[in-house]
């Protein structure tokens, strides 16, 4: 999976240092993501970077809370890894069916790449994925980058975005982005 230029990554930052008095408790802002769903008839294997800036003078540490959707069709998540892809040390965290929780430790003004990968079984050729959540941050996402692969006779019945706004598609591998980004509706693809 490539990781985000740095010079955009730079300038994502830049555009949302606004910083209004002194809270009690700076937080982080989630600037951007990069998902892959590699998808067969009856398993998914999720991919994600999900990259947070701290745009502020002191250092943060706080939980975030990354949901995983399930039920009689997408089964709990399984063999779930969180990565902090700039140092040796990984996050701590916690899962269950429902998701997980990890800890942002963040060195002031700074940005931090977690990647996140688990896989589901499935019992229908359907995945969702929670996309909405991404509206409870203060600001839009910087970029958004989505890239679906499929079995190579697969064909998508229902897209998770629309057909018109693909950007690259090769053989069974399908790729949108957007800029300024905060999704109207929940990632949801069907294929036969």
């Amino acid at each position: 999976m490539k990781h985000l230029p740095a010079l955009i990554l730079a300038l994502m930052i830049l555009s949302s240092y606004q910083v209004a008095g002194a809270a009690a408790q700076p937080l982080p802002l989630f600037e951007a993501e990069e998902l892959e769903f590699s998808l067969c008839d009856s398993l998914m294997i999720f991919d994600g970077i999900l990259v947070f800036s701290n745009p502020h003078a002191q250092n943060i540490r706080q939980a975030i809370y990354f949901p995983i959707p399930h039920d009689s069709i997408q089964l709990a998540p399984e063999q779930i890894q969180v990565k902090d892809t700039y140092n040796q040390q990984d996050p701590e965290y916690h899962s269950d069916e429902s998701g997980l929780w990890f800890v942002l430790d963040m060195d002031a003004e700074s940005v931090k790449e977690i990647r996140i990968r688990y896989q589901q079984k499935l019992k229908r050729k359907r995945a969702r994925y929670i996309l909405l959540t991404a509206n409870t941050w203060p600001k839009a996402l910087g970029y958004a980058a989505y890239t679906i692969h499929l079995p190579e006779a697969a064909a998508i019945t229902h897209y998770p975005f629309a057909k018109e706004q693909i950007i690259h598609q090769e053989e069974a591998s399908y790729r949108w982005e957007f800029y300024d980004y905060r999704p109207a509706e929940d990632f949801l693809i069907e294929w036969e």
